[in-house]
């Protein structure tokens, strides 16, 4: 996924689940939500702070592959952001504590969380996702951690803040929002951001 603006024009939202990718349902994405909101429960405060780093890093780091990624991390680089980057991440253990936990998919858990709001179908699909989240069927990868590298996570700041700022102006400006998740809808398929 080319997040927007990084190497040409972004790519739209794509509100459709296509045959060749696992299929979503309100259901599945539900489950998603409680299972997320379930770990919250018996994690402490900065293991989830540190997994949202984490993520964030993973995801300047698939950034940095790009050309405008690779500029925005080079300009970063240096000076005195680097040098502060470095005593938060290295004297204060942030970056210890952050390479050591398992990466939140930032944008993916977002772009889903999105996709569930326009679903049509929430308030039917509570019940089944209350029983799929009770039996532990939850969606997602566990990530293995990874060194989280300062300038990484500040990259992967600035994508997912981007991402988050054009999705919500995309479906202000859209008018009347498109009400389902999967399936064909043409008009999604062409004007919408990846919601994947």
């Amino acid at each position: 996924m080319s997040p927007a603006g990084v190497d040409g024009p972004a790519q739209r939202a794509d509100f459709v689940d296509h045959s060749m990718e696992s299929g979503r349902s309100t259901t599945t994405l539900l489950v998603g939500v409680l299972t997320r909101a379930a770990t919250l429960a018996v994690v402490s405060g900065s293991q989830a702070v540190a997994s949202m780093i984490a993520g964030l890093a993973a995801l300047g780091r698939s950034v940095a592959e790009t050309v405008e990624g690779r500029h925005m991390r080079d300009a970063l680089g240096r000076g005195r952001l680097l040098e502060n980057l470095d005593v938060l991440f290295g004297r204060l253990g942030l970056g210890a504590l952050a390479s050591a936990s398992p990466p939140t998919p930032m944008l993916e858990d977002f772009f889903n969380d999105v996709a569930l709001v326009l679903a049509p179908d929430i308030a039917e699909s509570v019940d089944p996702a209350l029983v799929g989240a009770i039996r532990g069927s939850g969606i997602g990868v566990m990530r293995s951690p990874e060194p989280v590298d300062p300038i990484d996570f500040v990259v992967g700041l600035w994508v997912f803040s981007s991402e988050v700022a054009a999705t919500l102006t995309d479906l202000m400006a859209a008018g009347p929002l498109v009400d389902s998740v999967t399936g064909a809808d043409e008009q999604a398929e062409e004007q919408g951001r990846l919601l994947r």
